[in-house]
């Protein structure tokens, strides 16, 4: 499961609640009806002084870090059978192309 964040925000900002101390990720992770989930924080760069960082842009970015390995050496999103791409607000849209163009 790909979490992908929305403009102007970041994967720990657009995700977490910090009234309850939680997170979507954390609770899709500990809820049993996902059974084995593995769990990834898809990001991008978003900045008002971006310039002419677009959604290609964007996606690029998102498409490599899907792409990589961790230090660890887990298997990167991309190399799984079954994605589930959850996306807020830009992410969507970046996410889209993504899927489009690759």
């Amino acid at each position: 499961m790909v979490f992908v964040h929305g403009f102007f925000s970041s994967s720990a900002a657009c995700w977490t609640n910090k009234e309850a101390t939680t997170s979507w990720p954390t609770l899709v992770a500990g809820d049993g009806r996902f059974g084995r989930v593995s769990i990834f924080l898809g990001g991008y760069f978003t900045d008002a002084n971006s310039e002419e960082y677009g959604v290609r842009e964007c996606a690029s970015q998102l498409f490599r870090a899907i792409g990589r390995a961790d230090e660890e050496g887990t298997p990167p999103p991309i190399a799984y059978k079954n994605i589930i791409f959850v996306c807020h607000s830009l992410g969507g849209i970046v996410t889209r192309y993504l899927l489009e163009n690759n």
